[in-house]
């Protein structure tokens, strides 16, 4: 697992892929600072949870995964105006209170990109 509870930048055309894991199953917790602040895209191809920030400040970011199994994104999304935010698989969003109810929103979204996977830079 990679658990980021301070600061974390993707560079450009970077990705955090099953490959990058050899013993544990793959997953990347957030609840510090994500930043991607590179002209091209970043992917997250894990299954991934939000609970602090994620910040583009320049070029795309990816999320082609899931949350992780049972677990839901609590924190901010922050795109401001020529970036651009991608979700692929279910995202389950909202604050959930101690009594675990029901996550607020939840919705499967496919690609919004027209490139085809298999031409993504590597």
């Amino acid at each position: 697992m990679l658990d980021n509870a301070g600061t974390f930048e993707l560079g450009d055309e970077s990705a955090i892929s099953e490959g990058n894991w050899t013993t544990t199953a793959p997953k990347f917790v957030n609840s510090g600072t994500l930043t991607v602040d590179a002209p091209n895209t970043s992917t997250i191809e894990v299954p991934f949870d939000n609970s602090g920030t994620v910040q583009l400040t320049a070029g795309t970011l990816d999320v082609y995964s899931s949350n992780v199994t049972g677990d839901h994104d609590s924190g901010a999304y922050k795109e401001p105006s020529g970036t651009t935010m991608a979700f692929n698989g279910t995202r389950t969003l909202g604050r959930r209170p101690p009594s675990a109810a029901p996550a607020r929103w939840s919705w499967t979204a496919a690609r919004s990109r027209s490139t085809p996977r298999s031409a993504w830079p590597t």
